[in-house]
């Protein structure tokens, strides 16, 4: 297992390094996960979100888990005491889960999207969905990219009105909102986990409220 911090590059877990980090918050920073070796996705986070609590520390963190790239997020329903958090990850890191039915969780959709779970689909079939899914996306992208490139060539014209620019930001806006959010999305989800908005660190890696 590995753990990481904000103030804290990845390294390997320890039962002292765990204890410390929860501990010191001027050690850990406002977030801390912990992470399977092989499977980073597989993971238990907290952050340090005082904004629903008065903006002050209460002792508590927001706590999340992971079954991995294919599994499902789940938030914890209430704050977590420093000390439930150590047992936590010490249990984890020892390999025991039996703490996860101590709490109540609700399950988020990862990275903030609406698309349904196909965890348990035979690997084929998740295969051929990813390659249909792909050869569509790519075949969307470059039908927007054509008639985009015409609507700009078209604005540019010597004469063109101004109302010729709206078809433009219509394809500017399809084009950010299907291609370019979800690749920033994606982005955010792999480089943290802690959720954005805690104490303003837009690099976190989701944990929602």
């Amino acid at each position: 297992m590995k753990v990481e911090a904000e103030y804290l590059k990845e390294q390997v877990a320890t039962d002292e390094l765990v204890r410390e980090l929860v501990r010191d918050d001027a050690r850990r920073g406002e977030y801390m996960i912990m992470m399977d070796d092989a499977d980073e996705e597989r993971c238990v986070q907290i952050a340090c979100d005082y904004e629903d609590v008065g903006g002050k520390n209460d002792g508590c963190f927001d706590l999340e888990y992971q079954d991995g790239a294919n599994g499902n997020l789940y938030h914890c329903k209430t704050r977590v005491s420093a000390d439930e958090v150590e047992r936590i990850f010490l249990d984890e890191l020892a390999g025991r889960i039996e703490w996860r039915s101590s709490f109540d969780w609700e399950k988020e959709n990862v990275g903030g999207g609406s698309i349904p779970s196909i965890t348990g689909v035979p690997p084929f079939v998740k295969f051929l969905f990813y390659v249909v899914a792909a050869i569509a996306i790519a075949i969307l992208a470059v039908l927007l990219s054509i008639w985009l490139f015409a609507a700009v060539k078209d604005a540019l014209r010597p004469g063109a009105k101004w109302d010729q620019w709206v078809p433009v930001g219509l394809g500017v806006a399809v084009a950010y909102a299907f291609f370019v959010s979800p690749v920033i999305q994606l982005v955010k989800r792999r480089k943290s986990r802690v959720r954005q908005g805690d104490a303003g660190n837009a690099e976190r890696r989701g944990i929602q409220p």
